[in-house]
């Protein structure tokens, strides 16, 4: 008999909480993990290329990295098998958001300056 514990490998507090819905002699599970932790997987393959870069490459980074983790919900909704599709796609979305940002506070400000 194989252990719940070695058979799933999600998070321990949620595992705990919920063990007792899940057999013993059950083969239940992912047998492919989320895009979640698929993509998470490939973050963090990326922290070499983080440490060489400047300090402030390495805040721009890190703010690509959290709009893939900001749309978790719509990248895991995106049927693909490639974990990279939806996490540059994230990525984009972040920039135009905050370009239209930006954006609108420059009219706004241009606007002060004119009637100003």
């Amino acid at each position: 008999m194989r252990s719940i514990s070695s058979t799933f490998t999600f998070n321990r507090r949620v595992f705990n909480k919920h063990a007792f819905l899940l057999s013993c002699d059950s083969n239940m599970g992912r047998s492919v993990p989320s895009w979640r932790m698929r993509v998470e997987s490939e973050l963090q393959n990326l922290m070499p290329f983080r440490r060489a870069l400047g300090p402030a490459d390495q805040a721009a980074f890190d703010a690509l990295l959290n709009e893939v983790r900001q749309r978790r919900t719509a990248g895991g909704l995106l049927p693909s098998l490639n974990a990279w599709q939806p996490a540059v796609l994230s990525m984009l979305v972040g920039l135009m958001a905050e370009i239209e940002r930006l954006s609108t506070r420059l009219d706004e400000l241009e606007g002060r300056h004119e009637h100003g």
